[in-house]
């Protein structure tokens, strides 16, 4: 596959049937990854898997060091079915040095896909320097200061968001109109205002 059609890739682009790695790009091409023997699945499913459940925990938390924290001690997420919007996402984004990923879906550049494929096959995988853990203030450092270690984060805190600003949006959907009508009928009056003035 061309890395230009790799780069234009999406989640809903890529499955899995009977262990073998299918990939249907947008002009209807497919690409299959058979498993390399009977009893197995093709190498790529894995890379896939661990892939999708990075993508499924920032849908669920999309917080870096959230993630990190996953990454370095794993909890189950579950791999559910992706909504039309998630399916129509990018399946490679770019990821800047901190670990984020860009606010507004964008995929990565064939140019960057190109460039790592090639340092991978060639062995030349840049060795990534871990961020320092950051430091952890004990209780006895400031009296005042109380550390709740115990916080539970609230899982529908981002759907709670969107649907206020997507209600607030519903709300307000008319108001564009009422300026309008306002400002058109502020214009009459400074019309007949000067008319008036004018005769005078």
């Amino acid at each position: 596959m061309p890395f230009a059609q790799l780069a234009r890739l999406r989640r809903g682009d890529i499955h899995l049937d009977a262990g073998t790695l299918v990939v249907t790009t947008d002009g209807d091409e497919r690409f299959c990854l058979p498993p390399e023997s009977a009893a197995a699945e093709s190498p790529a499913v894995a890379v896939y898997y661990r892939w999708a459940e990075v993508l499924a925990f920032l849908d669920a938390c999309p917080n870096t060091d959230l993630l990190a924290q996953h990454l370095t001690d794993p909890i189950e997420v579950d791999q559910v079915a992706l909504t039309d919007r998630q399916a129509r996402q990018p399946l490679l984004s770019p990821i800047d040095r901190w670990g984020h990923l860009p606010l507004m879906p964008q995929p990565m550049t064939a140019q960057s896909i190109a460039s790592i494929v090639r340092d991978h096959l060639a062995g030349r995988v840049r060795a990534r320097t871990p961020l320092p853990p950051r430091k952890q203030r004990n209780r006895g450092d400031d009296p005042h200061v109380r550390l709740d270690t115990e916080i539970e984060l609230d899982p529908h805190y981002y759907e709670r968001g969107v649907a206020a600003r997507r209600s607030a949006r519903e709300s307000l959907h008319g108001l564009a109109d009422v300026f309008d009508a306002i400002e058109a009928r502020t214009d009459a009056l400074l019309e007949e205002l000067l008319t008036v003035l004018e005769e005078l």
